[in-house]
């Protein structure tokens, strides 16, 4: 996913919002994306049309409500404290949590469970058949920093060594003690025991500063 800004346009809030995390999802610039003046549905079939031409599909989900996938998929909820109008925000993982909400920055990292949510769409491919064999490469790493957080939100912070305890995650981290954001409310499922992230791919990343992102800061919204 890409970290994309709400569009400024005269479009709809929720309309924009939804090109946003539309954008997000696929990696594509919001000004790459069908736009149109008319209602968001209308938006919806162009944005359809649009992922078929790129071997995908939007499919709308029957109860978005208890929906329940570790992949991206976009929420339209309903208007939070005084604002009344609807917006759409990036949910993943399980259980779901906003990664993503253009229109409404207090909403990033809220669970489901916490949510009004009236809709949601998944895009998927139109093939599921692989197009490569790529899932057979077999790959090493070096680890290069461990981070661990108490709670949901706390700093992270980096660790020499740690424990690995199987089925809970890391010890002393916010999900072997089931605190974390993306933590099941009840004990019918699991949250992320352990999130790896590439290292190569935060020297890649320059914040609007110009200072990198640090380990410990890379992970540390859930």
């Amino acid at each position: 996913m890409l970290d994309i800004s709400l569009p400024v346009d005269s479009r709809s809030l929720l309309a924009r919002s939804f090109a946003a995390c539309l954008a997000s999802v696929t990696e594509t610039l919001t000004a790459d994306l069908p736009s149109t003046d008319e209602d968001w549905r209308t938006s919806l079939g162009q944005w359809r049309q649009w992922l078929a031409g790129r071997g995908s599909g939007l499919v709308e989900l029957a109860n978005a409500q208890r929906f329940n996938w570790p992949g991206y998929w976009i929420a339209v909820v309903e208007g939070q404290a005084m604002r009344s109008e609807p917006i759409a925000v990036l949910m993943f993982g399980t259980p779901a949590g906003v990664v993503l909400s253009p229109a409404s920055v207090e909403l990033l990292g809220r669970p489901l469970g916490d949510l009004s949510v009236t809709a949601g769409y998944v895009v998927a491919g139109l093939d599921p058949a692989p197009s490569t064999g790529r899932l057979a490469i077999r790959s090493t790493g070096v680890v290069e920093a461990i981070a661990v957080a108490d709670l949901a939100m706390a700093p992270m912070r980096l660790v020499s060594t740690v424990q690995a305890l199987a089925g809970r995650g890391l010890q002393g981290d916010r999900y072997a003690t089931k605190a974390g954001t993306f933590t099941p409310r009840d004990a019918g499922g699991r949250g992320y025991d352990l999130t790896l992230i590439e290292a190569e791919v935060l020297e890649e990343m320059v914040l609007p500063s110009g200072r990198r992102l640090g380990f410990a800061e890379s992970d540390a919204t859930s």
